[in-house]
């Protein structure tokens, strides 16, 4: 036992393998197999700004979506705001914004558009 008062675990190897009997008529220790669960493809209208598992309605895979970002019309808009208060180009800034830019999703297999999120 340490000092915080819990016990720590004792880790002991086994020296035979799964098929070779262990002395004294024991048997072998069981194996477990562990499978990890497959990933679930989302809707295409739930796509944000990050990549996501889909299902490819033009060539029928199941891949990761691919990004590339686009000043939008949250961008643009913002832009035109700023622009009748800022001077130098500062008012360019909204068009540089990931967070103000849309989320163009593309297939990686095809290369065709899959969805587009607005800002």
């Amino acid at each position: 036992m340490c000092r915080s008062g819990f016990f720590l675990p004792i880790l002991i190897p086994i020296t035979h393998e799964v098929g070779e009997r262990a002395s004294r008529g024991s048997r072998a220790p069981t194996v477990a197999v562990v499978s990890q669960p497959q990933p679930v493809p989302i809707i295409l209208n739930s796509l944000r700004d990050s990549p996501g598992f889909v299902h490819c309605p033009h060539c029928l895979e199941l891949v990761t979506s691919n990004v590339t970002y686009v000043a939008g019309r949250t961008a643009a808009d913002l832009t035109i705001l700023l622009c009748f208060r800022l001077f130098c180009g500062f008012c360019l800034i909204p068009l540089c914004m990931r967070g103000l830019q849309d989320a163009h999703h593309s297939c990686p297999q095809c290369g065709k558009k899959l969805y587009i999120y607005e800002r």
